[in-house]
Parts: C-alpha cells; sequence; structure tokens
C-alpha cells in the first residue's frame, strides 16, 4: 500500500502540475498524505464517531468558460442552459476537502461513486453570469457494509437571498481489502445480457481520455479515473469513467433534441465503466414524466448504471 499510494504521488504531482493549478496541487498532496496514515475501508473505535464536518463557498459565479468545455466532453450541442448535473462540478472540490479534512476518518485512497440524487428546484441559466451562489457541503454519515465503509455527502446551492436551487446526496464506498482482493481477480469473460422491455436503444463510444477531459472540467482528481498505470495501482485493470460524465453524457443522448429539463434522478453506480470501451443505452418511460434508463457494457452486458429521471 505504501508502494502504491507513492507511486500515486508522483502521478498526481506530475498530472496536476501539468494540467491544473495550486488549490488542486494541494489537495493532491493531502490525499497522498491521509492515503499513508488512514485505513481503507475499516472504521477504528475513535473513528466512529460521526464528526460535524461542513464546508462552505461563499459567493461563487458561474464559469461561462468552463461549463462550455464541460458540455463538449458530456456531449451537449447546446450551452444555453446547465444540465442537472453540473452544479456537482462545483463541488468536487469540497468532497476532496472533506475526505482529506483533518476529522475525516478514513484514507482517500480508492473511494469510489456508487450512488447519488439530485434535484433541480430553481433553474440555473448559464447567461446569469453576474449572480453568485453559496455552496455547502456536509458529512452526514458513516455506515458499515460488507464491502466497506458506506459515506454519504450531502450538496446544497442556495441563490443569493438563501432560496435552495440545487441539492444532492453523494454516496461513496472505501473498499476494504478483501472488496479490493476480490475486484483485482474478478474475470472479464462475457456475461448474459439483461432480457430488455426498453423502447429506446442507444450505442455510445466512451473515449480513452474521456477521464482526463472529465477531471479537468469536474475537478474530480482521483487517480483510478486518468491513466493504465495510476488505475492499476487502485486495483483497476483500466482507468474507469467517472461515474457523473456518464449520467451527464446519456442524459445529453436522451433529452436534449427533446427539449426537456431533468428536474430531479437518482442514479445506483454498478459495474466499473472501463475505458475507452463502448456502452448501451437503454431507456424507457414509465409514465408522461419519469423516464427509466440502464446503461450497460457493449461487450458484457455488465450494467455500469441504472437510474430513474423526472423531466419537465
Amino acid at each position: 500500500m505504501l508502494l502504491k499510494a507513492l507511486l500515486c504521488f508522483v502521478a498526481l504531482s506530475f498530472w496536476l502540475a501539468w494540467h491544473m493549478w495550486s488549490d488542486f496541487l494541494i489537495r493532491g498532496y493531502r490525499i497522498i498524505y491521509y492515503s499513508l496514515t488512514r485505513a481503507q475501508g475499516s472504521l477504528s473505535h475513535s473513528g466512529a464517531h460521526l464528526p460535524n464536518i461542513t464546508l462552505c463557498k461563499k459567493a461563487v459565479k458561474l464559469d461561462l468558460k468552463n461549463y462550455r468545455k464541460y458540455a463538449e466532453v458530456c456531449g451537449y450541442k447546446s450551452t444555453s442552459k446547465f444540465p442537472i448535473c453540473y452544479p456537482e462540478t462545483y463541488f468536487s472540490g469540497l468532497v476532496i476537502d472533506i475526505l482529506t479534512h483533518r476529522d475525516f476518518a478514513l484514507s482517500p485512497l480508492g473511494v469510489i461513486h456508487i450512488r447519488q440524487t439530485m434535484k433541480q428546484h430553481l433553474l440555473i441559466s448559464p447567461e446569469d453570469t453576474s449572480k453568485t451562489y453559496n455552496l455547502t457541503a456536509k458529512l452526514v454519515e458513516y455506515r458499515t457494509v460488507d464491502k466497506g465503509i458506506e459515506i454519504d455527502i450531502n450538496m446544497e446551492v442556495k441563490n443569493e437571498k438563501e432560496a435552495l436551487v440545487w441539492d444532492s446526496l453523494g454516496t461513496f464506498l472505501s473498499r476494504n481489502k478483501a472488496t479490493v482482493r476480490r475486484q483485482e481477480k474478478r474475470p472479464t469473460a462475457v456475461t448474459n445480457r439483461r432480457e430488455s422491455t426498453t423502447v429506446e436503444h442507444r450505442r455510445i463510444d466512451v473515449q480513452a481520455n474521456c477521464g482526463v477531459e472529465y477531471a479537468k472540467v469536474s475537478g474530480d482528481i482521483n487517480p483510478h479515473h486518468l491513466y493504465p498505470f495510476t488505475a492499476r495501482l487502485l486495483g483497476y485493470p483500466k482507468p474507469i469513467a467517472h461515474g457523473m460524465w456518464t449520467v451527464s453524457r446519456v442524459f445529453a443522448e436522451m433529452f436534449e433534441a427533446r427539449g426537456v429539463t431533468v428536474t430531479e434522478t437518482k442514479i445506483n453506480f454498478k459495474r466499473p465503466l472501463f475505458m475507452p470501451g463502448r456502452i448501451v443505452l437503454q431507456f424507457t418511460e414509465a409514465d408522461s414524466n419519469v423516464v427509466s434508463f440502464r446503461v450497460e457494457s457493449a461487450d458484457t452486458g455488465e450494467p455500469n448504471l441504472i437510474g430513474q429521471a423526472t423531466i419537465a
């Protein structure tokens, strides 16, 4: 583990120095430090107490240049309105700061995103560059499960009048050693594809550099998303796509041409989406405003994520 952390430290330092700026470089160093000094996937008796970690950013302005790049990376052709997934990118730094907070009990190394709920209460226009927003991220729960420790982090965006604009609950998993070993040994043989009754099927190619490009616009610099060798250090045979990139990409595919807005969504991340690769998107409308969707590997049929979206 020490050697892996040191190699990740070197790789992350060079990547950050080349692509990013000082705030992310400092976060990268904190990731390495706490990766070396904290346990992964288990809580000590003293660490089981839930600390009060609430972090805020005040008077945040929209970055239209970054949003245009985000839209390009995620497959949106129009930049006339923010999709529901975009505000989450403003929290990447705050989430990293929670995972590397002095009172946080677990190693940030190898923490993976397993669930997300999001709700858009008020629409945000990319043209509202003069307005400011207040962001709050709070650690709300540690939860022991078979695979390790689940971590719930609540995120909120409020406007200048303190009205709730957007909120989300992200669930992350700190894997225990047994889970990491199972991941390393898991075979990649083709499995039987689930029978589908969905009415729409789309195939989407996932490029090898998708993780690096999404990291630039989102700030999510977890090494298992970046390069083959950094992914292998964390137990993955290839780099894995960001879960939130996958969600945003399939939302662009499903909804942009229809001109509808996603107001609420619930997503469960299942299997890693390895890059490069190809996915199959399947979706159907349960009623007039609820769409159920599933993303699976085009090669194996294994699910990458499943979810529901409410549209208006």
